[in-house]
């Protein structure tokens, strides 16, 4: 496999580029006038969301949208990637095709998807350029009370979705790997330099048995398409925040094990919450829809401990080369309450509290 395919320690990915430059970006490439832009989070990319002005010089496009569009410059790994973002792309239009709401993407005037732009003088590197419509409402972070009955929402929603993909094929998820999917959790490893003794001990502990119960497993799951990063910055919820109205930010999409997208929500749901009873609820909702078999239940705890020691680690070492965004922070919080919590915990007992016996 491609060293390219995976972030490595001290390799800077990040897209430099200011707004000034994105507008002029907008205009030469999808032919709209930017009236008001700013900044997304975002881990290795750049977003923007991006309001334009009426009247337009892109003849693939019926109408500006009022809710305005996110800009996304797509991190220089991830850029190599030309058949994965075509398969992000073309997964996006299937799930709005098929009645779940996500970003749109929005053709360049050439008639493309995205765009290969050089960001910096005297540099031959190319990031990706791509434009999509925006999804309103209020993101779950912001979320008034992360009641049961929400998180029983959640859960049932993310089952749909993942039924949903299973009718979805693209080449060109066929060999992708990164650094945030979670089998990819024990090259972590290498970034084991940002943590002090005693959590090493206990990251190094997780990422041992995860190899032990799920890597050598593998082949005991279900398999297909899965979203890859459902935090509580990437599900949009109703006003009434009763009901999930659309997913968004499909850059860690992958081929990959069904399991991984039930943990990694109930992962962040649970830092939203800071309590993992709250999980019941999560699993609860989502077996409305797809029943877990028990091998995928043995490892839920596990998956989720691992998803953790992911966030915790990855987030430390890119906030260590961008200082100033306090996004790749956001799981340290309560991260590592929660995972050592989990941690010492018997599988019984987590088993119980979230009723999976």
């Amino acid at each position: 496999m491609s060293q390219e395919t995976f972030l490595t320690p001290g390799q800077l990915i990040k897209p430099l580029i200011n707004q000034e430059t994105a507008i002029k970006i907008v205009e030469k490439v999808y032919g709209l006038k930017v009236r008001e832009i700013n900044e997304l989070n975002a881990y290795d990319d750049k977003n923007y969301h991006i309001l334009c002005e009426p009247g337009e010089h892109n003849h693939h496009l019926e109408k500006i949208c009022e809710e305005g569009y996110v800009l996304k410059i797509v991190n220089s790994l991830d850029s190599k990637k030309h058949n994965v973002i075509e398969g992000q792309t073309q997964m996006m239009i299937f799930l709005n095709e098929n009645g779940i709401c996500c970003p749109m993407p929005v053709k360049c005037i050439n008639g493309s998807y995205f765009s290969l732009e050089n960001l910096q003088a005297n540099s031959d590197e190319t990031n990706i350029v791509r434009l999509m419509i925006y999804r309103p409402g209020k993101l779950l972070i912001n979320a008034t009370k992360k009641t049961p009955e929400l998180m029983f929402e959640v859960g049932k929603f993310v089952a749909k979705l993942s039924n949903k993909l299973q009718e979805f094929s693209h080449s060109g998820y066929e060999n992708h790997q990164t650094i945030w999917m979670l089998n990819s959790v024990p090259k972590i490893r290498e970034f084991f330099d940002v943590l002090d003794e005693e959590n090493r001990k206990i990251v190094n502990d997780v990422v041992i048995e995860f190899e032990e119960k799920v890597m050598n497993c593998l082949e005991c799951f279900d398999k297909g398409y899965i979203h890859g990063d459902l935090n509580e910055q990437n599900i949009v919820m109703s006003d009434d925040e009763r009901t999930i109205s659309a997913i968004i930010d499909f850059g860690d999409s992958s081929k990959n094990y069904l399991i991984f997208d039930l943990t990694i929500l109930l992962t962040y749901m649970m830092l939203q919450t800071e309590d993992i009873e709250s999980g019941k609820f999560v699993i609860q909702g989502y077996e409305t829809v797809r029943l877990l078999s028990e091998k995928e239940k043995s490892i839920i705890k596990i998956c989720v401990c691992a998803r953790l020691c992911q966030s915790l680690v990855l987030g430390l070492y890119s906030h260590k080369n961008d200082p100033n965004n306090d996004y790749l922070l956001s799981t340290q919080k309560s991260g590592w309450k929660i995972l050592k919590e989990l941690w010492f915990k018997s599988d019984e007992e987590i088993s119980r509290i979230w009723n999976i016996n």
